[in-house]
Formats: structure tokens, C-alpha cells, sequence
């Protein structure tokens, strides 16, 4: 019993920090990731949306993500309008996966010229479906297997933008 109580009482010593465990990453490495998930395309009825060409801003005041994209509304093949679109999101962590993922990405800014006004809040509509179901099923990274097992249990604690980095931070309690 004295040794299960020492066993307790050292391991309440340990500093939290101990079991914690900080991923950084560089903007270029998430702008790879991001590029590689593009181009996004939806299509519902006869309107399709493809957005390309992502520009990552990693947002310090927010400790948010900001994509900036191309974004082109098609109907049956023909270009309607092309133009650009500006979302934001957060990371998420799947511990079963190891995976994070853009959450929350939400179009904050669309302009898309040839497209009549009418029009213009249903493309933002689809293309915000696009953004969501893509993102949120496509991880910006993931870990490997080996790390993955290591980290299964893991919650994320925070994130946090640095000096150009993202610093993701997960408690191994």
C-alpha cells in the first residue's frame, strides 16, 4: 500500500508539461497540404463550382487559418463567371485518425464576375458546401502510424500562431 501511495505522490510531481507534446508547422508545409486537396469541385443540378489555386494565411490575431482561392461557377461545361473567394477556419484533432483537420471553414468574402446578382448567394451556398464537406474529410495532416498510436489518447490543447508557424499543442493525458 506505501508503494502505490509513493507511485501516486511521484507521479503527481511531475510537471504537466511533461505530458505534453508541441507540433509546429511552417506556413509553406500547410500551403503544400492545402494545394494538394485542390482543386475542390461541386456540382448540384447544372451549376458546378471548382475552386483552385489556395493562397494560405496563417492569421496570428485569431490563431485562425485564411485561404484565399480562385473559384469558377460552370454550367454544363460553359464558364459562367470566375472569381475569388476568402475563407477561415480553425484546426481540428481526430486522436482516432491523428489527424487534423480544417474545421469550421466558413467563406468569409466571394466576388464572382458574369454571374448576375440573383445568382451570386446560391453559388456561395454550393461552394460553401464544397469547402465544408471537402475540408472536413481531408485532413491537413496527418500523423504517421507509429505516431499515431502514440498519440491516440491525446487532446488537443491549443493552437496558436507564431512568428509565421502553427503551433499545435496536445495534452498526452
Amino acid at each position: 500500500m506505501k508503494q502505490i501511495i509513493l507511485l501516486l505522490m511521484l507521479l503527481a510531481s511531475f510537471p504537466t508539461q511533461a505530458l505534453t507534446y508541441t507540433k509546429e508547422f511552417s506556413e509553406a508545409e500547410l500551403q503544400a497540404q492545402i494545394e494538394a486537396m485542390m482543386p475542390l469541385v461541386k456540382t448540384k443540378y447544372f451549376i458546378t463550382i471548382e475552386i483552385s489555386n489556395p493562397i494560405l494565411d496563417l492569421v496570428a490575431l485569431t490563431n485562425e487559418l485564411s485561404i484565399s482561392a480562385d473559384v469558377a461557377a460552370l454550367a454544363n461545361g460553359s464558364t459562367l463567371g470566375k472569381g475569388s473567394l476568402q475563407l477561415k477556419g480553425t484546426l481540428r484533432y481526430d486522436p482516432d485518425q491523428g489527424a487534423f483537420y480544417l474545421n469550421n471553414a466558413t467563406i468569409v468574402k466571394m466576388t464572382i464576375e458574369g454571374v448576375a446578382e440573383q445568382y451570386q448567394k446560391s453559388i456561395k451556398q454550393l461552394s460553401q458546401v464544397a469547402v465544408t464537406e471537402a475540408l472536413q474529410q481531408v485532413p491537413v495532416y496527418q500523423f504517421n502510424e507509429g505516431l499515431k498510436q502514440q498519440f491516440a489518447k491525446s487532446v488537443l490543447k491549443s493552437v496558436q500562431v507564431k512568428d509565421e508557424k502553427l503551433l499545435i499543442e496536445l495534452s498526452l493525458l
